[in-house]
C-alpha cells in the first residue's frame, strides 16, 4: 500500500515549477533491394498548478450553495487528469508493395480523486494493495451576497483519497499490402498485448461493514480517466479504397 497521510502542519510548501516539453524525432534510411526504415521518436512533459481558487459566488451562496464550486475533483482532474509525460515510439519498414508498422506508446502516471468527504477507516479499509494519497483541504467561507449581507456558513475540513493509475505501454502493430494506388489491405492490432489500466477501488467488506470503494460495487472496473481507455485488446482488417 502506497498511501500518504495528510500533513496538518503550517510549513511552507516549495513553489512547483510550472513547464512544458515536447521534443520530435524522425529519420528515414535507405535500406538494399528498395527497403526503406522509418522511425519516429516523440516525448512530451508538462506540469501545471493552480494559484488560486475563489469560493463559491455570492449569488449561489444565498440560494444555500456554500462548497467551493471548483473542489478537489475538478483541481486533480486539471492538474493530473491527463499524464505528465508520454512517449511514442514508432518504425515503419517499407519494401515494394508491402509495409509494417510497429508502434509503442508510453502514458504517464494519472490521477483521480476516488472518493470526497472520505474517513480514515474509509481509507484503511479499502486502500491496501493500491496507490493513493489522502489530501485535506480547509473549504472557505462561502461569500455573502451583494449589499452587505453576511457571509454564509462557515470554514470546513474536507478529506479526499486521491488514487494514483501507474504509467502504462501500449503496443500497436499494423501491415499493408498496396494491391493499386488507390486500393490498400491492412490487417493489425491496437494494444496487442491486452493492457488494461490499473483497477478502480473496488469495494470491500471488512470486519462486516461495507466500505464503497469508486467502481460502483464493481461494474465499472477501470476509470475513464485512462488516456488509452479500457477495452483492452483490438484486431482489424480493413480494405482502403481511395477516390
Amino acid at each position: 500500500m502506497d498511501i500518504a497521510r495528510p500533513d496538518q502542519s503550517k510549513a511552507k510548501r516549495k513553489k512547483r515549477i510550472i513547464y512544458a516539453f515536447d521534443a520530435v524525432v524522425r529519420s528515414k534510411w535507405e535500406l538494399a533491394a528498395g527497403q526503406t526504415l522509418t522511425w519516429r521518436a516523440a516525448y512530451s512533459r508538462s506540469a501545471s498548478r493552480l494559484t488560486r481558487v475563489g469560493p463559491t459566488p455570492p449569488g449561489l451562496a444565498v440560494l444555500g450553495v456554500t462548497t467551493p464550486l471548483f473542489d478537489l475533483s475538478e483541481e486533480i482532474r486539471l492538474t493530473r487528469g491527463q499524464p505528465r509525460d508520454n512517449l511514442r515510439l514508432a518504425a515503419t519498414w517499407d519494401v515494394g508493395r508491402f509495409s509494417a508498422m510497429l508502434r509503442l506508446m508510453r502514458y504517464g502516471e494519472v490521477e483521480t480523486v476516488a472518493l470526497s468527504s472520505t474517513t480514515t477507516d474509509q481509507i484503511d479499509a479499502l486502500a491496501p494493495g493500491y496507490r493513493v494519497r489522502a489530501v485535506t483541504r480547509v473549504l472557505p467561507v462561502a461569500a455573502g451576497a451583494a449589499g452587505g449581507a453576511p457571509q454564509i456558513g462557515g470554514p470546513t475540513t474536507e478529506t479526499g483519497l486521491v488514487q494514483i493509475f501507474d504509467a502504462k505501454w501500449v503496443t500497436d502493430l499494423d501491415f499493408k499490402f498496396r494491391f493499386t494506388e488507390r486500393v490498400t489491405w491492412a490487417v493489425g492490432a491496437a494494444n496487442l498485448f491486452d493492457i488494461y489500466p490499473t483497477r478502480n477501488l473496488a469495494s470491500r467488506v471488512v470486519n462486516g461493514r461495507v466500505s464503497a470503494g469508486n467502481d460502483n460495487a464493481g461494474t465499472t472496473p477501470y476509470s475513464t480517466t485512462s488516456p488509452f481507455g479500457f477495452n483492452g485488446a483490438f484486431f482489424y482488417s480493413r480494405v482502403d479504397v481511395t477516390f
